[in-house]
């Protein structure tokens, strides 16, 4: 019985978190929209596709080219849960990604919770106001308006847990490890500072160890992704977009008007932002009861936090911000600090929830869960119709199986696949391509490698703000060819009317036009150019005169005199074997992405990867018959080495923990 009671509280919190997302766990007509799907979707079913072959994402062939998967973070390759929901899935089969993505999201909002009520029962309070702030800080606006950000949820979900062991440095390292791998970089500066202000100068000598534990409990992530982000613009992302960010005061407004400027209809808010991070509605109840607190500590803890939020709305901020080295400015985004200034608000009104008389603190707790049930569940922002936002899935595009089935169709005439390119259409065919299966130039990823970003930019323009997001501009240009771009697809009909760019065909809702010069993934080119720089690259690539059918811009010292033949034997996402027969000397090009890690052999004899037409793979070739192989093999063991020591020594100080847990409870 005294087992039961002690579960209780949290079988209360489960209880509250399926009945919060009812919609989309039960009922297939809903979805968590955006970035949910958009983004993070893709990414993880890639995973569980990886799972299903036995390895992990190294690299992804689809988008952009192919991409390093392994080293986005937000790809969560090596976080712990991910993998779990990712080989759950795989073991269910193909399109399962979904669904277990859900739960993987719900999970972790109910994380939050339990850990919520695991802190302030540490904090000696009662179980009835425990209940009330874990209600407050999982129903509550934070989870209810950001479910969309999987990386989001999954890393601060893990701080009431750090909060609550504060003191036990292996378990403050576990969490903050966790929080890393999560893969949402901006929820880490946020965590950490949340822990390091709830700590306590105190404490700070402690918690900076747990800090450097859980860098060493991540590595296996962290190492990669340092790599990966050398060779992107990630860092300069402040330059790009300039000193922005925070919310705006309005939306403190929605503590007490929940619909405050709209804020409950993502589509119709009235303010000149996202409504996402102006929702922070989290019961009339729990502000009540966090005014009622009168807790100085807790307060100036939530106050700092409410001031952070509004970032460089507060005057002075930018003059102060400016100072800031540029890695720390791009990955520190102000509207995500209302999370600890939430959960700032859940522990007072629990404090709040502690004085009341009685049975007052229950009743509290059952009326705040009501108002959030009524006014958070179901929102747009978690919860929305099927219809409203058709699926990208491994059968359909949008809703149109036949789109898709006919894309194949048109791509698959030559293997491997040729890849499409985009001009004035959906940016579902950049976002969704490891599940459709269909090879884009394109992709929406922060982490695109600068130097492809480059080659594109010399045929292309961004779109919607959003540089790392193009779509083809020009077409004149040899260049969509060089990247094996077989077809462009378009909403409208008329828009592309060019001799090189016959239309190909009709697909439901989108017109498919045929690139005339379209080169294979692999080819042989009989000369090369030698630049002298990145930028000479470029410059040769973007001249009128370039014609890719003819050389190659390589960086490096060949010199072909002949082409030939080549056929491609094998093509899978981490390697790639050729048969070449070339005339006399020649040179290998393709519009393979070059990345560290990537290996060539001849003949089983290695030979250097030459940097090509500006971000690609190229070797040169003796003359006759060949067997070339392309294989990717990036040194991530260093990082593995690391965190599986990190983690050995978490399992052996818990180990002597319990130990001596025991031990005590024996003598006592």
């Amino acid at each position: 019985m005294a087992r039961l009671l002690a579960i209780a509280p949290y079988l209360v919190l489960l209880a509250e978190v399926l009945l919060f997302y009812r919609h989309v766990l039960f009922d297939t007509q809903f979805v968590i929209p955006w970035d949910f799907r958009g983004y993070h979707l893709p990414l993880n079913d890639y995973l569980a596709q990886s799972l299903r072959a036995g390895t992990l994402p190294f690299w992804e062939p689809y988008t952009y080219c192919g991409v390093p998967q392994f080293a986005n973070p937000q790809a969560q390759t090596f976080y712990p849960p991910a993998l779990i929901a990712a080989g759950i899935a795989a073991f269910r089969g193909e399109g399962r990604m979904l669904t277990a993505l859900n739960w993987q999201q719900v999970l972790h909002v109910l994380l939050a919770g339990a850990g919520m009520f695991a802190l302030l029962r540490r904090r000696g309070l009662g179980a009835a106001a425990s209940l009330l702030g874990a209600s407050v800080m999982q129903l509550g606006g934070f989870f209810a308006a950001h479910t969309q950000h999987v990386g989001l949820v999954n890393a601060v979900a893990w701080t009431p847990l750090a909060l609550a062991a504060i003191d036990c440095v292996p378990v403050v390292a576990f969490a903050l490890g966790m929080v890393i791998l999560a893969g949402f970089t901006p929820a880490v500066p946020v965590v950490f500072a949340a822990v390091f202000v709830y700590g306590g100068i105190r404490r700070w000598p402690k918690l900076a160890a747990a800090a450097v534990w859980a860098v060493a409990l991540a590595a296996v992530q962290l190492l990669p992704t340092i790599e990966l982000v050398g060779h992107t613009e990630a860092l300069r992302r402040h330059q790009v977009f300039g000193l922005t960010g925070g919310m705006l005061w309005q939306g403190f407004v929605s503590m007490i008007v929940p619909n405050a400027y709209n804020a409950r209809d993502a589509h119709g808010f009235a303010l000149p932002h996202n409504a996402t991070f102006h929702y922070l509605f989290s019961s009339l109840t729990a502000v009540a009861l966090a005014l009622y607190a009168r807790h100085a500590r807790l307060a100036l803890f939530t106050v700092l936090f409410a001031v952070l939020t509004l970032g460089f709305n507060l005057p002075g901020v930018a003059a102060l911000y400016a100072w800031i080295p540029g890695a720390i400015r791009s990955a520190v985004y102000f509207e995500y600090f209302s999370f600890p200034f939430l959960l700032g608000v859940s522990m007072l009104a629990a404090h709040g929830a502690a004085k009341l008389p009685g049975r007052w603190a229950g009743i509290a707790c059952g009326v705040a869960v009501a108002e959030m049930l009524w006014l958070n569940s179901g929102l747009l922002y978690h919860a929305m119709p099927l219809k409203d936002s058709p699926a990208v899935t491994h059968k359909s595009f949008e809703g149109s199986a036949e789109t898709l089935l006919r894309l194949r169709m048109l791509t698959g005439r030559s293997p491997p696949p040729q890849r499409i390119e985009i001009y004035d259409d959906s940016m579902g065919w950049a976002h969704s391509a490891p599940i459709m299966r269909v090879f884009t130039v394109s992709g929406n990823d922060p982490l695109v490698i600068a130097r492809y970003q480059a080659v594109r930019a010399l045929y292309g323009a961004a779109r919607y703000n959003q540089p790392r997001y193009m779509e083809l501009d020009n077409l004149d240009s040899p260049l969509p060819g060089m990247l094996n771009v077989g077809f462009v697809l378009s909403w409208s009909p008329g828009k592309i009317s060019h001799p090189g760019w016959p239309k190909e065909t009709d697909l439901p809702g989108h017109v498919a036009v045929r690139n005339t010069r379209v080169l294979p993934r692999f080819y042989l080119v009989p000369s090369v150019k030698r630049p002298g720089s990145m930028e000479e690259s470029m410059r040769l690539l973007g001249d009128p005169e370039f014609d890719p059918a003819k050389s190659a811009v390589v960086e490096g010292e060949v010199t072909p005199q002949g082409g030939g033949t080549v056929r491609v034997v094998r093509y899978g996402p981490s390697v790639a074997e050729i048969d070449v027969d070339a005339e006399a000397q020649s040179f290998l090009a393709s519009s393979e992405t070059h990345y560290p890690g990537w290996q060539a052999k001849v003949d089983g004899r290695p030979v250097e990867i030459l940097m090509t037409n500006g971000a690609f793979r190229g070797i040169p070739v003796p003359a006759g018959r060949h067997q070339v192989v392309f294989e990717f093999l990036p040194n991530w063991r260093l990082g593995a080495l690391i965190s599986a020591l990190a983690l050995t020594l978490f399992v052996a100080r818990s180990m002597i923990a319990s130990y001596r847990s025991s031990g005590e409870r024996r003598h006592s």
